[in-house]
């Protein structure tokens, strides 16, 4: 007989009681047990301590220097897109495609990192453990590690299907491997970010095993329409902060001051961009408005009232109602961008503020 079955035939007291000779297998805690935590940020509203990212786009949209760029920013706690300062931190990277010696380190260079902050995975076999570093199994042992390094920031796993097994094995296989690289992360204190190809064999793993879900934030790269900005960044998925906006970026060729004979690249960041990734990150181009949706067009309609600065709520309402735009669908860009609405004084009006 289950705990459910003796429940149902001797009631509760009797349940209680098998409830608490099972306590070592069942943990709860009383909310008034728990203190709130506002979200860690690193890079506010983009890169959060404690998290789960994913950094996904098409081939050749450049995401895995756009995401060693992040790290050189963590290394040296430079400012980040928006003008906003990282603290200095550890790095650690597990890059399985390209080579360290030749690809890597240049473009880590290149982008001004601080080299001593940065380490890397090695994925051969060495003779330290005599076979090829094995995520879905050597998590504990890069806690481990990680913990012995100290201060590690920031995590890159990049391509994130290659911490699954078999690159593509069984779902539950591969919900154990994000819940472990999930637990790393907060247990290290540090934002992971995993990089994911959109091509046939991703693509087939978000469907059919929802592979997104697991990460706070997800971001998209695309390749923009026309020489220049080349490239977009968007923020397609969060669940802790706005919902929206990004970053136009590009490529730049240098030479590295440790020898200049090596000649690799590294990000240089634009401007910010608002709306949502339908408008700033499709596959191919930036769409015009006769394919946006009416609350696409009222956060692109919000987003250029509101470059200006701050403005009463009430103008901006009676405005947005004089070009077609409904307080509801108005309401709903609102928190899509992430408008930040605060009053002037205890009688005073209120007034919005793109942040």
């Amino acid at each position: 007989m289950n705990d459910n079955e003796r429940f149902d035939a001797y009631g509760a007291d009797s349940a209680s009681a098998t409830l608490a000779s099972n306590l070592d297998l069942v943990d709860t805690i009383r909310a008034d047990e728990v203190r709130p935590r506002a979200i860690d940020w690193m890079w506010p509203g983009w890169l959060a301590q404690r998290k789960l990212h994913f950094l996904a786009g098409a081939p050749v949209t450049g995401k895995t220097s756009l995401a060693l760029d992040l790290a050189a920013t963590v290394s040296y706690g430079g400012n980040w897109p928006d003008g906003s300062s990282s603290e200095a931190g550890n790095v650690l990277l597990w890059m399985h495609e390209d080579n360290i010696e030749d690809t890597l380190l240049p473009r880590l260079e290149a982008s001004g990192a601080d080299c001593s902050r940065v380490h890397f995975v090695r994925t051969d076999i060495t003779p330290v453990c005599g076979r090829p570093f094995d995520p879905s199994k050597d998590t504990a042992k890069l806690c481990t590690v990680a913990r012995a390094i100290g201060g590690v920031k920031l995590l890159i796993v990049d391509p994130i299907v290659a911490a699954y097994p078999g690159n593509g094995g069984p779902c539950v296989g591969i919900r154990h491997t994000t819940k472990a690289l999930l637990s790393l992360t907060q247990t290290l204190n540090c934002a992971t970010i995993g990089i994911l190809n959109l091509s046939g064999l991703a693509t087939q793993m978000i469907e059919g095993c929802d592979l997104l879900s697991p990460a706070r934030l997800v971001w998209s790269c695309s390749k923009a329409d026309g020489a220049a900005p080349n490239y977009f960044l968007a923020r397609a998925r969060s669940n802790i902060g706005p919902n929206c906006g990004g970053w136009e970026y590009r490529h730049e060729e240098r030479r590295l001051e440790s020898n200049s004979q090596i000649l690799s690249s590294r990000i240089v960041w634009g401007q910010a961009r608002h709306g949502s990734v339908t408008r700033l990150a499709p596959v191919a181009s930036v769409p015009g408005p006769e394919h946006m949706d009416k609350v696409d067009r009222a956060m692109d309609w919000l987003a250029r009232c509101l470059g200006t600065g701050r403005l009463p709520a009430q103008d901006i309402e009676a405005r947005a109602v004089g070009d077609g735009i409904s307080k509801a669908t108005l309401r709903r860009a609102k928190d899509a961008l992430g408008v930040k609405s605060t009053k002037a004084g205890m009688n005073g009006r209120w007034e919005w503020e793109l942040v």
